[in-house]
């Protein structure tokens, strides 16, 4: 006679199931893991822009460098606790990062980085939340225009048809903003 999946065969006279039982394995450990990384990384975003505009616009905290300077003192103070005082990661290439190294490559990246997140902050004095959103949104159309006014790259067809929608969708979008300002606009814009 026939049995149930995974139940055992009594008159084969094995012990042996018919057909495996298949049980729903739960995620490795390393798969939970990354997908927490993600979640939390989803959650952080919008919660810290939500914070900086609070801070910026409705407590009237009208430093935007200040503010972006203490998220940086604080990514820095956590990554030095994680890898010097912490060691959860080891410094393979410590010893190649020389004083000269570090003032052509790391110091020139901090500072632009500083700028963007400077200008991105100052933003939210003038536009709403939503509209600096919308504006980030055009980023990939100033990478890709840049890589093509220095010569780095000309773009394909598909990706300047997909810059030309961004545009134009960027523009549609902007048309509605109720609290549009030039001077917020502007500031984005060196953001970028």
């Amino acid at each position: 006679p026939r049995s149930a999946v995974g139940e055992r065969s009594s008159s084969a006279g094995d012990d042996k199931p018919l057909i495996p039982a298949t049980v729903a394995s739960p995620l490795p450990p390393s798969r939970l893991l990354t997908a927490t990384y993600v979640a939390v990384y989803l959650m952080v975003g919008p919660a810290l822009i939500l914070v900086n505009k609070h801070l910026l616009k409705d407590v009237g905290f009208g430093f935007p460098m200040m503010v972006s300077g203490i998220g940086q003192a604080s990514s820095a103070l956590g990554s030095f606790l994680a890898l010097r005082v912490l060691r959860l990661q080891p410094l393979t290439c410590a010893k190649h990062v020389t004083w000269p190294f570090y003032l052509r490559n790391m110091v020139v990246v901090g500072g632009a980085t500083a700028a963007s997140l400077c200008f991105g902050n100052a933003g939210y004095l003038y536009l709403t939340v939503s509209f600096v959103q919308i504006l980030k949104a055009f980023t990939p159309v100033f990478v890709v225009v840049m890589l093509y006014a220095t010569r780095v790259e000309t773009p394909s067809p598909r990706v300047a048809l997909s810059v030309g929608l961004i545009s134009a969708a960027t523009a549609i979008a902007s048309a509605g903003e109720a609290h549009f300002n030039m001077t917020g606009v502007l500031i984005m814009c060196a953001a970028e």
